[in-house]
């Protein structure tokens, strides 16, 4: 392909795929990890803890367990995004294909993003020929452009749904810390 396009579908949807299951274990871990009474025993006794310690304990266990639900939301929210790119990258590629292969079949050729006519001699007698390739280079060129300007939106809502992702994990991440 020699249109202006970078990617690789499989990679984003690997790496969607990847975020997804981390994101399902962890809200697994949390799930596991959160007593169904909501109270702390010390060593699985009946015995409940109270006291100033026992409520710093459960405030603290109760902290981070919501920090790791929406860690998790946060990550299968990423995973998400990617796969959708994903989708969106391979139907932005075959489309560039279809219009590569179009312009071959008239005579031009698809380089970076552009349409050009074929190198070559051209007499006297090409003249008509020239001017309808030049009308369907432009109609060529109009379709790549379209194609070029959504993936590049949709490639502009997924580095900001990634960075929204990153700040809430960050966000997470200091109030764990303290």
């Amino acid at each position: 392909m020699s249109a202006a396009l970078q990617g690789d579908p499989g990679s984003c949807s690997h790496a969607g795929g990847a975020l997804r299951r981390l994101s399902s274990r962890l809200e697994s871990a949390a799930a596991r990890a959160a007593p169904t009474s909501g109270d702390i025993t010390p060593g699985g006794s009946e015995q409940l803890w109270t006291g100033r310690v026992g409520r710093a304990i459960d405030q603290r266990r109760r902290a981070l367990l919501d920090a790791a639900r929406a860690t998790s939301a946060q990550l299968d929210r990423a995973g998400s995004a990617l796969q959708e790119h994903s989708s969106d990258l391979a139907e932005s590629l075959q489309e560039l294909r279809d219009l590569e292969g179009r312009a071959a079949a008239a005579g031009l050729r698809l380089v970076d993003g552009r349409v050009e006519l074929q190198w070559g001699v051209a007499g006297v007698a090409d003249a008509d020929d020239t001017t309808v390739r030049l009308g369907l280079r432009d109609d060529l060129q109009s379709q790549v452009d379209r194609v070029l300007l959504l993936l590049s939106r949709r490639r502009a809502r997924l580095a900001e749904t990634l960075e929204s992702a990153r700040l809430a994990l960050a966000d997470e991440a200091a109030a764990v810390r303290r």
